[in-house]
Order: structure tokens, then C-alpha cells, then sequence
């Protein structure tokens, strides 16, 4: 019997999903590109789905019914997760290694410090899955600047990673787990592509006697791009939703044009990069945002369409399903479009976790973030990582909602692609409390202070008022010890932090 609230997804949807493609799991991959697995032991031990989006906001999830209901109503949703590293690459890296970015060396999606030849694959979540008897599976968009020439990356039985027109959404092109040719489709979409793969291995898996591991990496919010004939993404644009949705969400109105930070009056205060942004057209913002709903659509309906096929498969009762995001986005708060800074828009993301045990619709406040859920799926899969690893498992919290002994600081920081000055390949790096977001330019010096529990929309910059001075200080102080830490290290709790001097 399938848990409640998927339960009730599983009896009611009817789904037809289309633009997809052939059936790829049914050939079996050379054995010279394909990890060899364990001897197929009795193994109980739960099933684990990772859904993953790209620049979807917290918010975002009001317009994901199906997710809501059939994650969210029988698992636990975390109001206050965080991306720490927002941006593409660096986050990816995070949920594949559990490291941040000083410690797994992905800082930016591009330059010397970033993107895919930055990372080291040979130790990741997959890799320690794989070598405990899991068998694995990854459908979507990978690592940026990984291409078909690259060399296949360890770990994955099915390794399926978009290759070309990843951010085309309807003509694209996916490796193929190391078929003769790669898999090219053209209009087709690419959320129902992915859809239907990731089912495909949900049914090859489950004829086996051996857990498995899936992770389902969508496209959907990104921005659309056209491809140049030598790769280079072209001008990216609003992202395009499938036909089907093409008309929804005509008069919705984007919650950023009620916030009092949206095209913020005053910028004076702000660092050099953001005083110089010029305010955003309202009409922009709606167009934008109803475009980015839009393709969440799709995604929605394969969160519902999965379960059912893990229903089906008898498998239902026995996985964890984790849905969440790379990063937020901006859509005009602060002027700002976009990712890579450290606002609240920008570094908190949905995560909704439902799996064995978990309290159906509960809800907890706990700040994990993106570097917690790979030690987290390990932690479920009762194995050890193979590297040491800056997060912590929050399985606990999951199952009690208790979270003793939590850190009560976080790193976060933004990487550069500048390969000059002091600190390269950084720009902002600080550190986030249940009060304060503290930042500071690695280049400039330039420092960020926001006191949530006076400004929840961060619109002053309180970093240079005397009063806020101890502040500064202590914060700094705990960034500075936090931007080389390394595995324990980077969960330690420091207290509270002192409070700004009265008037």
C-alpha cells in the first residue's frame, strides 16, 4: 500500500506525456564503459530518487501541485534550505560530493575555476553507491561544459547526461549511456525526454534484486538558448514550457512585485556590483516569471508520473524521493535578475524529502542545504563516504523533526571567473545565522551585513553603521575559519552573535 498522500496522486492522475524517444534501457551497454556491479545480494535497504531543477525559487513551488501533494503531503518540506554556492556548477558539485567549493574545487561554471574540468569524479555520491551494491542512474543536465567527448563518469550504470542543446528544451541531445550513437531529438520536449527515461530505469532497476539510486536532473526554470554550430549557447531567453502549458498562468502575478526590495529605490548602500543595476520593467518580471511556471509544469507532472511507476514496479514503500533545486532566482529584488549572488531570493530553494517513516505534511525550519543531501542519501543507504565530506546528514531531523546540535552557521559564498587579484576565483564569501547574512567581496573588501530581524527583504546594508561594528566582527571572524574548513569542521556552532549596540 503506498504511503498517503502518494497514494492518492497514484489513483488519480492521468498523464499522456510526449516528444519522447525510444526506449534506451532495453540494449545493454559494453561492458568496457559500464561500472561491473556487486553479486546481487538480498538487499532491503531503500531505493533513492534525487529531482533536481535549475534556478527554481522557493515560491516557485506554490504553482507545483502534484509535487506538493505527492511529496510534500507524505514526507517533511524544509521552509528554510539553502543553496550555499548559488550557482549551476558549484551547486551540482555539492550534491555529488557533499564538499564545498574550497574542498571539491568547482568555484564557478566557467574560467580556470570552475565548470566540469575543474571537478574530480573518481570519489563521488554515485561512486559510493555503486561499490555498496546500488545500482545507479542519471538522467538530465550534468556538470556545465561536460560534453559528449568527455570521458563517461564513474559510478553510474546508467549514465545519461544532456550533451547538446541543454538549454534548447526542444532540440537536444543526450549520451545515451554509451550507445553506439548518442540520442538527438528534435521538437521534442526535454522535461517528457527525461520523464520517461528515468522511468525506463525504474523499471529495469526494480526487475533486479538490488537497490537503486536515481537521479533525475531537469532543466526546467533555466532560461532557453539556441546552440551556435561550435556549442556556444547563444543569447538565453525565457524559458519555453511544453505546448501543452503554453496558455497557463495568463494573469498570475510574480510575488517579487510585491516585495519592497523589487527595483529597490536606494542602492547606495550595496556593493559596487550591485549599485549600478538599473530597474527591471514590471512587464519583463511577469513575462518571465509565467514563462518559468509554465515549464515547471512539466516537472510536475513527472514528479506525479514517477510515483505511479514506483507504485507499479512495488518499489513505492521503499524509496525516498528528495525534490530541490540547484538554486533560487532574482526576478527583480534588488534590481536583479538571476543567480550567483547571496540574497535570500537566490540562495534558498525548495526542498521537499518524502521517504519511510517521514511524517506525512510535516514541515520543519531546520537550515540545511544543498552539501547535507548527499551525506544525508548516504546516510540512508547505511554507507560511509568515500572522501571527507562538509555536510551532515540530517536523516534525523527527517524521521523526529529534531535537529540537536545543528550548526547555527553556514558558509556561503559566490564563485568568480576572474583568475586575478588576492583571492582568485572568488567574489562574495560569508557566512549566513538565524539573524544576520554577512558577505564580503574577496577582490574589493567591500562588506555585506543584513539584520533579518529588522530587515527581512535585506534593503540595508548595515555593514558600516557603528552599532552593527562587534558584529562585523564576529561574523568575519566565523567566515574566516569556515572558508578552509573541511568536513566536521564546517558544521562547529559558535552561540549567538552579539547584538547591535542600541541607538
Amino acid at each position: 500500500m503506498p504511503r498517503p498522500g502518494l497514494l492518492h496522486v497514484v489513483v488519480v492522475l492521468t498523464l499522456t506525456l510526449g516528444g519522447i524517444g525510444a526506449d534506451f534501457s532495453a540494449s545493454t551497454p559494453s561492458t568496457s564503459a559500464t561500472p561491473v556491479a556487486a553479486d546481487p545480494q538480498v538487499d532491503n535497504r531503500p531505493n533513492i530518487v534525487l529531482i533536481t531543477t535549475d534556478d527554481q525559487t522557493t515560491y516557485d513551488l506554490r504553482w507545483m501541485p502534484l509535487t506538493r501533494q505527492a511529496l510534500g503531503g507524505s514526507g517533511r518540506t524544509f521552509t528554510r534550505a539553502i543553496s550555499p554556492h548559488p550557482l549551476c556548477c558549484p551547486a551540482r558539485a555539492e550534491l555529488l560530493t557533499g564538499q564545498y567549493a574550497q574542498n571539491n574545487k568547482v568555484q564557478h561554471n566557467i574560467g580556470k575555476y570552475g565548470g566540469y574540468p575543474r571537478f574530480r569524479e573518481q570519489s563521488t555520491l554515485a561512486t559510493w553507491l555503486w561499490a555498496s551494491g546500488y545500482r545507479t542512474a542519471f538522467h538530465g543536465k550534468y556538470l556545465n561544459q561536460y560534453s559528449g567527448r568527455d570521458v563517461r563518469q564513474p559510478g553510474w550504470e546508467i549514465w545519461d547526461p544532456l550533451v547538446g542543446g541543454i538549454y534548447n528544451y526542444r532540440n537536444f541531445t543526450l549520451y545515451n549511456n554509451n550507445m553506439a550513437r548518442a540520442a538527438k531529438y528534435q521538437d521534442s520536449y526535454v522535461t517528457d525526454v527525461l520523464a520517461r527515461r528515468t522511468e525506463s530505469s525504474v523499471r529495469k532497476f526494480s526487475r533486479g534484486r538490488a537497490p537503486f539510486f536515481i537521479w533525475t536532473s531537469h532543466v526546467a526554470p533555466h532560461a532557453r538558448s539556441a546552440e551556435r554550430n561550435n556549442g556556444d549557447e547563444m543569447q538565453f531567453e525565457r524559458p519555453a514550457p511544453a505546448e501543452r502549458h503554453a496558455g497557463l498562468f495568463a494573469t498570475t502575478t510574480p510575488p517579487s512585485l510585491s516585495k519592497p526590495n523589487f527595483n529597490e529605490a536606494d542602492m547606495s548602500d550595496q556593493p559596487r556590483q550591485m549599485r549600478d543595476r538599473r530597474k527591471r520593467p514590471k512587464n519583463k518580471v511577469k513575462t518571465w516569471f509565467r514563462s518559468r511556471i509554465r515549464s515547471l509544469q512539466a516537472v510536475d507532472e513527472s514528479v506525479a508520473s514517477l510515483v505511479r511507476s514506483l507504485d507499479r514496479a512495488g518499489e513505492l514503500d521503499n524509496t525516498w524521493i528528495f525534490f530541490t533545486s540547484d538554486n533560487g532566482y532574482a526576478l527583480g529584488e534588488h534590481r536583479y535578475f538571476g543567480k550567483n549572488f547571496l540574497n535570500e531570493e537566490i540562495t534558498g530553494v525548495p526542498l521537499v524529502v518524502s521517504g519511510p517513516g517521514v511524517p506525512n505534511g510535516s514541515k520543519s525550519s531546520v537550515p540545511v542545504s544543498l552539501v547535507d543531501i548527499p551525506v544525508t542519501i548516504a546516510d540512508i543507504a547505511n554507507v560511509r563516504p568515500k572522501l571527507t565530506a562538509d555536510g551532515r546528514s540530517f536523516l534525523g531531523v527527517l524521521k523526529s523533526g529534531r535537529s540537536t546540535g545543528w550548526r547555527d552557521t553556514q558558509l556561503i559564498q559566490t564563485g568568480s571567473s576572474r583568475v586575478r587579484g588576492k583571492h582568485p576565483g572568488w567574489a562574495f564569501r560569508g557566512v549566513r545565522t538565524a539573524r544576520y547574512v554577512y558577505a564580503k567581496d574577496m577582490q574589493t573588501g567591500a562588506k555585506v551585513l543584513y539584520d533579518h530581524k529588522f530587515d527581512r527583504y535585506e534593503i540595508r546594508n548595515v555593514a558600516n553603521q557603528r552599532r552593527y561594528a562587534r558584529v562585523v566582527r564576529e561574523l568575519e571572524r566565523r567566515a574566516q575559519l569556515l572558508r578552509s574548513c573541511r568536513g566536521a569542521g564546517c558544521n562547529r556552532r559558535f552561540g549567538p552573535p552579539p547584538a547591535p549596540l542600541k541607538r
